[in-house]
Formats: structure tokens, C-alpha cells, sequence
């Protein structure tokens, strides 16, 4: 017996979704480490999350309701007990080591969520470049080519 096409396509997509969902969480991880830097995520950090679910085309296949679920569960964590959430986010984010098309994506995500409030602080510069670090990638080089 032939599976419909429609069939097959959604298939397809829940396949692609599983195998992007590390991406999913990596992303998530870093919009909330780059949000909770400066300990308050506000609305237009939320509403640039938004707009870069549905601008980055790697992300545009997965639920927007999941991905902000995932988001606030690494903000709750972190809330809860800073250490151990950073340490589970930064865990995320660690798995796109040597992944340099995704880990410049990563970046722009946290950028992103950096500038959507117009004041891009110390303390999210400064876990920008923890994610580059984490990531094995030189901050000065990665974020200077971002930041332009």
C-alpha cells in the first residue's frame, strides 16, 4: 500500500522537525541566556523571539507555541536557580560546537534578542561572548562580523 502524498510531506516535516529540534532548543537556550542577562526579560525581547521564529527559516517548521514553551522553561530554570539553569542552557548551546552555519545562527539569535530593546548592555555582551566560548569560537572575530 502507497502512502498519499500528503501523507508522505507530513512525514517529512515531523522528521526534519525531530532532527532540528536540538537546533530548536539551542536557539531557545541562547534567546533566554541573552534575555535573562540583564535579569528581566521585557517585551520586546519577547517580540524580537517572535519575529525570529518566523524570519529564520531553520525554525520556521517547528509550532511557535513550542518554541516559546522552550524558551520559557530555560527563563523559569534560570529564575529559579541561575546556576543551574545557565549551566542547562549553555548545555543546549554547547552541542553546535564546530557547527559553524549554525552557530553563526545561534548567534544572531542572542544578537537579536540583544538589540530588540535598543540598549545592548554589558551583560549581554558579556554572555554573547560565554555563548561564542562555549560554541569554541573567538568572540572578537564572531561578534564583530555580526555586530556590523
Amino acid at each position: 500500500m502507497k502512502l498519499t502524498s500528503a501523507i508522505r510531506q507530513e512525514f517529512s516535516r515531523q522528521i526534519k522537525n525531530l532532527r532540528n529540534r536540538p537546533f530548536l532548543e539551542g536557539a531557545m537556550a541562547t534567546a533566554a541566556l541573552v534575555a535573562m542577562a540583564d535579569q528581566d526579560v521585557r517585551l520586546s525581547e519577547q517580540l524580537a523571539l517572535d519575529h525570529l521564529l518566523d524570519e529564520l527559516e531553520v525554525l520556521q517548521d517547528f509550532d511557535p507555541h513550542d518554541a516559546v514553551n522552550l524558551h520559557r522553561r530555560y527563563v523559569e530554570k534560570m529564575r529559579s536557580d541561575p546556576v543551574a539553569g545557565k549551566a542547562v542552557a549553555l548545555q543546549a548551546i554547547s552541542k553546535f560546537k564546530g557547527d559553524t552555519e549554525h552557530a553563526a545562527t545561534l548567534l544572531l539569535v542572542g544578537i537579536g534578542i540583544a538589540k530588540a530593546d535598543s540598549e545592548f548592555s554589558d551583560e549581554e555582551h558579556a554572555m554573547l561572548i560565554e555563548i561564542c566560548e562555549t560554541l569554541e569560537l573567538a568572540p572578537e572575530e564572531a561578534l564583530a562580523q555580526l555586530l556590523e
